[in-house]
């Protein structure tokens, strides 16, 4: 009898072995997808539920096949009720988003939950995601933070992402900038793109952890290299307000993070039980120089007058480029207390908003401010300019639908911005 139990077990583990080698995911995974279409098919005639799961991804991704929702959604559903987690949440999503079949929140959160029976951590994530909206059941943030609690004990990066932003934005809990900087660690361990920006913002807004600009930038570079467009936007912003020192200090530890991780896996998080850090964001430098105007040199005698489009600009006059730049080179003795490699990102953000003064944006914030007619005039243009396009990440692509006569009134309503160059987080 024991002979018997201990070959029926050898037997099991063989099969298993068998059915776990699967050539044609693995052809899949080699994008060697008409391969992978005839041998998954062979597998799945044989009742094989991963084979299925796969055949119905070829399907929604058009691989060697044409792309057919429908046709996928019929192979998940197949695997889904062999009990394949997978496919379970690709039902979910499926219903969720209107995916080859009527779009159904009710329907889509039985398959989320039958998934998470299973263990399956994305539909643990979804499921909280849809409580936190209120999608097929009624809105409940105290269901969610469970729901993304248990995704997170699974290993969830997604879901450790979400704790974190609910923490760092009160949603369901007390406002944590502390526990929302250990979460978003937590969640950067696991490769999470949206987790290493925020610790970017975070960083360098001094949000439950010291202010480190090198280390805000590190994490914006991190966040950039997996492919994240917002990581990218603030990578290119913040650069431009750091040495070149410190942009160099941030690449090498990123380089050093990236390796760490291959060779050792996930650290602990940044942030320790029982260590205090400030709750208060640290109020950030302001670029704005001195308002007291220095006294100009005597112009030129004679100086023609220019018409200029669009109405009252920082030229006034066809030598008024030459009074610009004169005001500039002053501007550059006005900053005493920054370094050298900051004085020249202004003085030339100065010289390059004479060039630019005509732009309808600044001029209206700058003229209802009064600045117009001091010395750091085209200063406060190019920076009022600079400043509220890389605030609004739409308003390049905005503007040209707007016809001119509106856009001074628009762009007067991101005026208010005109200093602060803020990176943006999820």
């Amino acid at each position: 009898m024991k002979k018997q139990v201990v070959w029926i077990y050898c037997f099991i583990i063989l099969f298993s072995s068998i059915a776990f080698a699967s050539p044609g995911v693995d052809a899949y995974k080699k994008k060697d997808y008409k391969k992978a279409f005839e041998l998954l098919k062979i597998q799945a005639s044989q009742d094989d539920l991963q084979a299925m799961h796969y055949i119905a991804k070829m399907y929604s991704k058009g691989y060697f096949v044409a792309k057919d929702m429908s046709t996928a959604v019929m192979w998940w559903q197949r695997a889904a009720h062999g009990g394949y987690p997978s496919s379970m949440y690709a039902m979910g999503w499926a219903y969720k988003f209107g995916k080859g079949v009527k779009k159904d929140y009710e329907t889509a959160m039985k398959w989320y939950l039958l998934g998470a029976k299973k263990g399956n951590k994305a539909c643990m994530s979804s499921i909280g995601n849809m409580y936190k909206k209120g999608q097929g059941v009624p809105k409940n943030l105290n269901t969610a933070m469970n729901w993304y609690q248990k995704g997170a004990k699974a290993g969830s990066g997604q879901c450790m992402f979400s704790i974190g932003y609910m923490y760092g934005n009160g949603q369901g809990v007390t406002k944590d900038n502390e526990k929302a900087v250990d979460w978003y660690s937590r969640a950067a361990d696991k490769g999470h793109k949206m987790a290493l920006n925020n610790l970017g913002v975070h960083f360098q807004k001094g949000l439950g952890i010291k202010k480190d600009e090198t280390k805000a930038y590190m994490y914006y570079l991190l966040a950039a290299n997996k492919g994240l467009e917002l990581g990218k936007k603030n990578r290119d912003i913040f650069k431009n307000f750091l040495s070149a020192q410190q942009i160099a200090e941030a690449k090498k530890m990123a380089n050093n993070y990236v390796t760490s991780k291959n060779k050792q896996g996930p650290k602990k998080p940044i942030v320790k039980k029982g260590k205090q850090q400030p709750k208060k964001p640290i109020a950030q430098k302001t670029n704005q120089p001195p308002k007291k105007a220095i006294a100009k040199k005597p112009s030129p005698a004679k100086k023609k007058t220019v018409a200029i489009p669009g109405g009252n600009g920082c030229f006034k006059t066809a030598g008024a480029l030459e009074d610009c730049t004169s005001s500039c080179a002053r501007t550059e003795v006005e900053y005493k207390n920054i370094t050298e490699a900051e004085k020249k990102i202004r003085v030339a953000l100065c010289q390059e908003g004479c060039k630019e003064s005509k732009a309808a944006m600044p001029r209206a914030y700058v003229s209802a401010q009064k600045f117009e007619g001091k010395d750091n005039y085209c200063w406060h243009l190019k920076q009022a300019y600079k400043t509220i396009v890389d605030t609004d990440p739409y308003s390049i692509a905005r503007k040209r639908n707007i016809p001119e006569s509106q856009r001074r009134s628009y762009y007067f309503g991101w005026g208010r911005y005109y200093r602060k160059v803020v990176p943006i987080g999820r």
